[in-house]
């Protein structure tokens, strides 16, 4: 049994653990996909965002478009 640093809280973690027992992080079985970072997906948005305002800034209707998109997926979770 060796002991890695959980990604979360830097506590220290069995390798047989399903997750930690500090933060409760879930821990990907060996063999499954491991699941992206915070950051690494804070950093596609904000890539994803750069495209969308590119191509916005480049077809100016396409910016409506966006707008209405985004108000309406807003106003649906803020609905629920």
């Amino acid at each position: 049994m060796a002991l890695i640093e959980c990604p979360d809280c830097t506590h220290q973690v069995s390798t047989l653990a399903v997750a930690c027992p500090n933060c409760g992080r879930p821990f990907s079985p060996p063999g499954e996909p491991v699941e992206f970072s915070r950051t690494a997906t804070a950093i596609g948005q904000a890539v994803s965002g750069l495209i969308v305002l590119a191509l916005c800034l480049a077809f100016p209707p396409l910016f409506f478009v966006v707008v209405i998109v985004v108000v309406g997926s807003l106003a649906l979770r803020l609905s629920r």
